[in-house]
């Protein structure tokens, strides 16, 4: 099957760069610590990586606006945490989260465009714990906003339609 793929995802951890990791072609690429950041292969890290290998399984990998979102969707869900890089720069520091003011239509970068799909996930989440309490309600949001990868939507809007078809 197509998740078949993801059982076989390389990590490559404390290469020489700073500040950043990647996914491409199936393999996770970790930078080691410097230039004030931490070393990149820690939980929240690894985990959107690992939502870009799910994301490219499923042919979105070159998305634009939906790739970050949907990646920054797997560690936020996993932890049930909005933030995607705790402490990345230093304790108190993130590099997104999902509580953020990020509007529709997405624009800027990829990361600031993701951030209004993440935003919105973090909301949806929220609204269904606290109408169906935990963990009913974070079991939702991942059934949804896990389930969207396999439509492959090619923007947001098309993603909020599945979503709603999928509930």
């Amino acid at each position: 099957t197509q998740l078949d793929r993801l059982s076989g995802v390389r990590a490559t951890v404390n290469q020489g760069q700073a500040c950043n990791a990647f996914y491409s072609l199936n393999a996770m690429t970790f930078f080691h610590a410097a230039g004030g950041c931490v070393n990149t292969a820690y939980n929240t890290v690894v985990s959107h990586e690992w939502g870009h290998g799910l994301d490219d399984c499923f042919g979105g990998i070159a998305r634009g606006q939906m790739q970050e979102g949907v990646a920054d969707t797997i560690p936020m869900l996993m932890n049930d945490d909005p933030i995607v890089g705790r402490d990345f720069q230093g304790a108190g520091t993130k590099v997104r989260t999902g509580t953020n003011t990020r509007k529709y239509p997405p624009s800027g970068s990829v990361h600031q465009q993701g951030e209004v799909w993440m935003g919105w996930m973090w909301d949806c989440r929220t609204n269904f714990v606290a109408s169906l309490g935990q963990p009913k309600g974070l079991d939702l949001a991942r059934k949804l906003f896990v389930g969207v990868f396999p439509t492959n939507p090619p923007n947001q809007s098309t993603g909020v339609r599945e979503i709603f078809i999928l509930d």
